[in-house]
C-alpha cells in the first residue's frame, strides 16, 4: 500500500464511522463508571496495543472530576498470567480463563480485531455473551464471528489490516474524549 492509497482509504474510512453507533458506545462505557461495571478490553498484536492504550484512555482521558473512573483492563496486560492460562490450557481459553476469574454480569468487553476470527478473541467474546457481558467489537467490515456475538459492532470500511489499526485508533480516542464529554454533561453534537 502506498501513501496515497493509505490516505484514500482512511478518507473513505473516515466517512464510513458510523457516528450514532460509536456515540452510542462511548455512552455505554460513560455509564459503566456510575454501574461500576467494569469494562474489559482485549486483542492479538496490533489490536493488543490499542487495546492497552485504549484501557489508558478510558481510565484518565475520559476521567471526569467528581466522578467514579471507568474501570477498564486490558486483559492482554497481564503478560504472566496470560502466557500461564495459554501454558497449562490453551492460547485459545486463556482469555476466557481470565473473564471466568474477573468479570460478572453487567460488565463490557470490548474486542479489538482485524479479522474477528482469533479462536482466542471468539471464544472470549462468545463467553462474555453468554455470561450476561455487553459485547463491543471493532473488526474489518463483513460479518466474522467476534461480530456475530457482539451487541455493538463497529466496523471498519477496510480489509487492510494497517489501516484497519489506524481506524480502529480513531474510533478508539472518538469514543474515550465522547465519554468524557457526557461524564462532563457537555451538549451532545447530534
Amino acid at each position: 500500500m502506498r501513501v496515497e492509497d493509505f490516505v484514500e482509504g482512511a478518507r473513505i474510512g473516515v466517512e464510513a464511522v458510523d457516528v450514532a453507533a460509536t456515540r452510542a458506545v462511548a455512552q455505554l462505557l460513560a455509564d459503566s463508571a456510575e454501574r461500576d461495571a467494569r469494562v474489559f478490553i482485549i486483542g492479538n498484536g496490533g489490536s493488543a496495543a490499542m487495546a492497552s492504550h485504549f484501557h489508558n484512555d478510558l481510565i484518565k482521558g475520559a476521567a471526569a472530576e467528581g466522578k467514579k473512573p471507568i474501570r477498564a483492563v486490558c486483559l492482554m496486560d497481564n503478560v504472566p498470567l496470560l502466557t500461564a492460562w495459554s501454558n497449562d490450557d490453551a492460547w485459545e481459553v486463556a482469555l476466557v480463563r481470565e473473564l471466568e476469574a474477573l468479570a460478572t454480569p453487567g460488565d463490557i468487553l470490548v474486542v479489538i480485531s482485524t479479522s474477528g476470527k482469533s479462536p482466542n478473541l471468539v471464544n472470549a467474546a462468545r463467553w462474555a455473551a453468554e455470561h450476561d457481558l455487553t459485547v463491543v467489537s471493532m473488526t474489518c467490515r463483513g460479518q466474522n464471528p467476534v461480530s456475530e456475538s457482539s451487541d455493538h459492532w463497529l466496523p471498519v470500511e477496510t480489509d487492510s489490516v494497517p489501516l484497519a489499526e489506524a481506524l480502529f485508533d480513531l474510533l478508539c480516542h472518538a469514543i474515550a474524549w465522547e465519554a468524557k464529554a457526557i461524564r462532563e454533561g457537555e451538549p451532545s453534537g447530534a
